[in-house]
């Protein structure tokens, strides 16, 4: 997905309908080693200027030093979302969706009126179960300090929030951020953690351990004895359930049915906070489309100064308009972002994939294209898309096929999807779903942007590194793209479509 400056004006402005200033008391200043979040921090700071925000370069190390107004603890937040971790290994997944998080939330939303919470459950990847695939590394040397665990599960803490932040590309350090520590680890699950041995490995600053000041670090026990403190208004969570089974022993979880568009009728910010669990690599994903539908009530809050929402045009509903799915087609560099899409695939199987009147699937019109750059990566993501499914879709023992996924997507070249869109898809409108200085902005008050994807022959979604390739741009008859501060993740905004139009 391109890059694209903020939408809502300069640093410099402000606004009478913007969301009340934060009070805040010193300045955090952040030091950032990592070169590619350092970078990617430079990049963005121009979007977060307005709010108190600054970014140096050290001029001894070259180090980035992000400059981030505090927060007093007793102001309330304008939006609050607490996300519960099933363990530490997967603390990480709970980056990218913060990023998603703060690109979407436009000015006039303050990035630090939004409160992340994230509570995690238990620290399993330190205590050598085996119920989790990944582990987050920990050192012999410390496994062997203490007879309880407690330095390797204060370590393996400590480098899953840097993974958190890395994985953010920092956009997580311009938010409201509390980490709950888990109440317990270990064999027996007795020992407690304490806060100070998570701190002590984070000021290492070494070793996959890095301090970062503006992100708040909470003891269990602390936090549950007092869990709305900063917020004593709020008494009601609002949970959001994917509702996760396994179809066989050994498949990854799907969904019993995704996102719905009305997933927050009833939420109100001002007396609920969303409730949401993580206990899979894919949740965060499959739980993107509600940060597009959250920003947008906080945005018609704002700049309506309510939170009633049965007044907005959201346009005709999709079934009305046209009765053929739509074909999705998205460029794809990395094979781990493959995974992830034929993940979301096999959640919306039953609308991706037309229907014949046997109640099979029409294998030979598959909704769905994958473009690679070159004809050779695109055997190579074929061959994996293959395996995949085999490994995770089929019931090797049964052989039942689960989230009646049959088949590999079409998997075309840039040149082959050219030949494809003139040959399959002309005449009819071929949308761009990507940021341009031509493109409509999609949102809950723009229904011409809704009608138009309701009625796309095709929707195409360009790479994360460059965009849409040009011999794809030429057969584009219209571009849409997502309000956001700057580009989110080509499988984020996957999500987001099948969410908006498949739903």
């Amino acid at each position: 997905m391109k890059e694209n400056k903020e939408h809502t004006g300069d640093d410099s402005s402000t606004d009478d309908t913007e969301n009340p200033e934060t009070p805040r008391t010193a300045l955090h200043e952040t030091i950032i080693a990592n070169p590619g979040i350092a970078e990617r921090l430079e990049q963005d700071i121009g979007c977060f200027g307005r709010y108190g925000f600054a970014f140096r370069r050290d001029a001894e190390t070259g180090n980035g030093v992000l400059v981030s107004p505090s927060v007093l603890p007793s102001v309330k937040p304008f939006a609050r979302l607490q996300i519960n971790v099933s363990d530490v290994s997967l603390v990480a997944s709970i980056g990218p969706f913060l990023r998603t998080l703060v690109r979407l939330c436009v000015h006039p939303i303050r990035p630090q009126s939004l409160l992340a919470i994230v509570v995690i459950k238990e620290c399993v990847g330190s205590s050598g179960s085996s119920s989790s695939r990944r582990r987050t590394p920990v050192r012999k040397e410390t496994t062997h300090a203490d007879g309880d665990g407690s330095a390797a599960a204060a370590r393996s803490v400590a480098h899953a929030i840097h993974m958190l932040i890395r994985n953010s590309m920092g956009a997580a350090l311009f938010l409201r951020l509390k980490v709950v520590l888990p109440g317990s680890h270990g064999a027996d699950g007795n020992a407690v953690l304490r806060r100070d041995q998570v701190l002590l490995y984070m000021q290492q600053n070494d070793d996959g351990c890095y301090e970062y000041p503006s992100v708040e670090i909470c003891a269990h026990d602390e936090y549950m004895a007092q869990p709305t403190k900063e917020t004593p208004n709020e008494t009601s969570p609002f949970s959001i359930d994917l509702g996760l089974v396994e179809e066989f022993e050994g498949a990854p979880p799907s969904v019993t049915k995704p996102l719905q568009q009305n997933c927050l009728d009833g939420y109100d910010p001002s007396c609920h906070f969303l409730d949401l669990a993580v206990s899979t690599r894919m949740c965060t994903v499959r739980l993107t489309p509600l940060l597009y539908d959250l920003s947008q009530r906080l945005l018609m809050s704002l700049l309506e100064g309510n939170t009633d929402h049965s007044n907005v045009d959201k346009g005709h509903p999709i079934n009305d308009v046209k009765k053929s799915a739509t074909l999705m087609m998205i460029c794809l560099e990395k094979v781990s972002n493959l995974y992830r899409v034929l993940m979301l695939v096999r959640d919306y199987s039953g609308i991706l994939f037309q229907e014949c009147e046997d109640d099979t699937l029409a294998a030979e019109q598959p909704q769905l294209v994958i473009i690679c750059k070159s004809e050779d990566v695109a055997r190579r993501f074929d061959l994996e898309a293959q395996k995949f499914i085999a490994k995770n879709f089929i019931n090797q023992t049964q052989g039942k096929k689960a989230g009646r996924v049959t088949w590999t997507p079409r998997v075309l070249s840039v040149a082959q999807a050219a030949d494809f869109l003139t040959k399959e898809v002309a005449p009819s409108p071929v949308v761009g779903f990507d940021l341009d200085d031509d493109a409509v902005t999609l949102s809950e008050t723009n229904s011409d942007a809704k009608r138009l994807l309701a009625t796309a022959g095709a929707v195409l979604l360009g790479y994360e590194s460059d965009g849409i390739p040009k011999a794809l741009d030429a057969k584009l008859t219209h571009y849409i793209q997502i309000d956001s501060r700057t580009s989110i993740n080509v499988v984020a905004a996957f999500s987001i479509l099948c969410h908006l139009i498949l739903n």
